[in-house]
């Protein structure tokens, strides 16, 4: 979390077995009575050990130790730098704050403490304020390129990313920041939806280091968006050959084959990222809704009873399961499962599309009247909710309502032939025979193959006088 870091490359087992044994005798002597009579070590062992700490993650352990180091040393500002970074590692942030003020009291031109303040505000969620602090190290030590990243990564999180590109650009030349500025770029490229600029920085950093499967992993992923599917795929199976165990490589690997439609080399995807990650609901849902496409319901729905049970308010989850019980002829379950999806999100207006759909296979239309009236208030120019609403209005003798369906139905798409059909058995019904047959005679100049639903249907719906008028005039429009 820190921006400094701490090695220790050279510290072979005998050193390692030396600090350890050093931090537990100093650790009990700390902790025992008298301690007034405990003699504290000098300050750079009182260091080493804390950088040992850092080094190891174990900023508890190092924040007791910088409180011993300050007992010697009150004033140090190192001592306080370092406190802040261990309180700033265990999210602590106000008290880091705290602290570096009281060391930016005792030397407030301290660049390397401005610098930290920064970063520490960034952290806490004021990165706002963050930006007054970085550039006041700067102006201390304008030509510091950590100060400058850091800046960049301040910009970064304030969203500002035109700003945060042109300081990384600038590092790209710095022997010591140019990968870092290239993954940073990357980054910020593919924020802004700039995929290809973001592939060609990743592809930068790689040059530098070819076997970082992360940077492999976030490449796919560019390509992956901009729907370069085959460079994604090579990406993924890259990352794979590193560590067959990359749950995410798995897990887009799997949405590449399902976006071109390779469902079964999907399946078998999310199958391997579930064997790393067996509660994963993304991989869950995604291999629930992929037996579903495949026709295997019973594992879908299976599926998607394991996912309710780990989150049982995803409403999706139960509307992927209604499906699949709607699909198998298991209605009562499907509309359970529907009634328990609206009941978490009643905003949306596929569930209640789903629902009048699934009453009308109930033989309930006036119920599903009801569930295709919300669906329209939610999403009043869908052309498929106002099309079955019309059919169920007209199933139920409703004609005028109808009427207005199938009229709006037109309007949404006027060179769809069925929504001509439709309305002008809505007019034979209202018996008024001149729009009959204007809309009829559009249908079919739309679709000829309308005329053979025109001999089947309203043969029943049409006196023979007015059927035997309508069809002469579409003969002659077919010139039969």
């Amino acid at each position: 979390m820190s921006n400094i870091d701490f090695e220790d490359e050279n510290l072979d087992s005998k050193s390692f077995d030396d600090m350890e044994r050093k931090i537990r005798e100093y650790r009990q002597s700390l902790n025992k009575e008298g301690k007034n009579n405990f003699a504290l070590p000098s300050i750079d062992v009182i260091e080493g050990i804390i950088d040992y700490c850092f080094d190891k993650e174990r900023f508890d352990e190092a924040l007791d130790f910088c409180e011993m180091w300050l007992e010697i040393s009150p004033y140090s500002t190192d001592a306080l730098l370092k406190k802040s970074i261990a309180l700033l590692n265990l999210e602590n942030y106000q008290k880091a704050i705290e602290t570096l003020d009281k060391a930016l009291t005792i030397n407030p031109t301290d660049s390397e403490l401005l610098n930290q303040k920064a970063f520490t505000l960034v952290y806490a969620d004021k990165a706002n304020l963050a930006l007054d602090f970085i550039d006041l190290a700067l102006s201390y030590d304008p030509q510091n390129e950590e100060y400058k990243f850091n800046k960049g990564l301040i910009y970064e999180s304030l969203f500002e990313f035109e700003k945060a590109i042109e300081i990384f650009t600038e590092l790209t030349d710095s022997n010591e920041f140019q990968f870092k500025s290239y993954m940073e770029l990357a980054y910020c490229f593919y924020f802004k939806g700039d995929y290809t600029n973001a592939e060609n920085y990743y592809k930068l950093a790689l040059d530098t280091n070819p076997y970082d499967s992360a940077l492999w992993l976030n490449l796919g992923i560019s390509y992956l968006n901009n729907n370069k599917y085959n460079k994604a795929i090579d990406c993924f199976n890259t990352v794979i050959a590193i560590d067959e165990k990359a749950y995410y490589a798995w897990y887009y690997l799997g949405t590449c084959y399902s976006g071109m439609d390779r469902l079964v080399e999907a399946v078998s995807c999310f199958k391997n990222a579930l064997k790393i990650e067996p509660d994963d609901l993304d991989s869950l849902f995604n291999l629930a809704s992929l037996q579903g496409d495949l026709g295997n319901y019973d594992e879908a729905i299976k599926l998607f009873s394991k996912s309710i049970e780990l989150e049982p308010d995803n409403y999706q989850l139960f509307f992927g399961r209604g499906i699949c019980y709607e699909s198998t002829n298991q209605l009562k379950k499907a509309l359970n499962d529907y009634d328990y999806a609206i009941n978490l999100n009643n905003k949306n207006p596929e569930l209640w599309y789903a629902k009048a759909e699934l009453l009308n296979d109930l033989d309930k239309p006036k119920q599903a009247i009801v569930c295709y009236r919300k669906a329209l208030e939610l999403n009043p120019n869908n052309i498929d909710f106002w099309f079955d609403y019309g059919l169920t209005l007209y199933e139920l003798s409703q004609f005028d309502e109808a009427k207005t369906a199938f009229q709006k139905v037109v309007h949404l798409n006027p060179a769809w032939s069925d929504g001509y059909f439709e309305l002008a058995k809505v007019f034979a019904k209202l018996n008024l025979i001149e729009m009959t047959t204007k809309l009829i005679i559009k249908s079919i100049e739309l679709n000829s193959e309308k005329y053979l639903d025109f001999q089947l249907e309203f043969i029943n719906l049409l006196k023979t006088k007015d059927y035997f008028q309508i069809e002469e005039k579409i003969l002659r429009l077919l010139e039969i």
